[in-house]
């Protein structure tokens, strides 16, 4: 896990989020706070809305699977989207780290690719998506700023 270490601390995620038109961009903005967990084993990522400090968004649980030998994560969405668990993996790419993950949900399944390349005290954002088998496409592109 210690390879995933650039992740531990306190983020501000600002992007843009356009999954139905590229010309349709609406502002992203979250606040990510990443820490170990069980003698740096696990990372747990939670995420807030700036003005919903107090109010968790998401939670993501980064793992090491030591059987396949890969990383692992697992995503839980507020807002309505349910309790079954986002479930993937992240694969390193040279500098960057790329997690693909499926989402299901009543209405729909989506399989989701997100680039992070760390830059170091930023990283940045691209994430592809194709929704109930469509082609896959580009939604959104962030930075993501370290502020503690």
């Amino acid at each position: 896990m210690a390879e995933l270490e650039w992740m531990i601390g306190k983020w501000d995620w600002k992007g843009e989020w356009f999954p139905n038109d590229p010309s349709e961009r609406s502002p992203l903005h979250f606040i990510m706070d990443c820490d170990w967990l069980f003698g740096k084993t696990i990372i747990e990522c939670d995420f807030f809305l700036p003005n919903a400090p107090d109010d968790l968004y998401q939670r993501e649980v980064y793992s090491y699977d030591t059987l396949n030998k890969n990383y692992v994560v697992a995503a839980f969405i507020g807002r309505g989207f349910g309790t079954q668990p986002v479930t993937g993996n992240l694969i390193k790419h040279g500098k960057s780290w790329v997690m693909q993950a499926e989402f299901i949900m009543p209405e729909r399944k989506s399989f989701d690719q997100m680039v992070k390349t760390p830059e170091g005290d930023t990283f940045k954002v691209e994430q592809y998506q194709s929704v109930n088998g469509s082609m896959m496409k580009k939604v959104q592109d962030s930075v993501v700023t370290k502020t503690d």
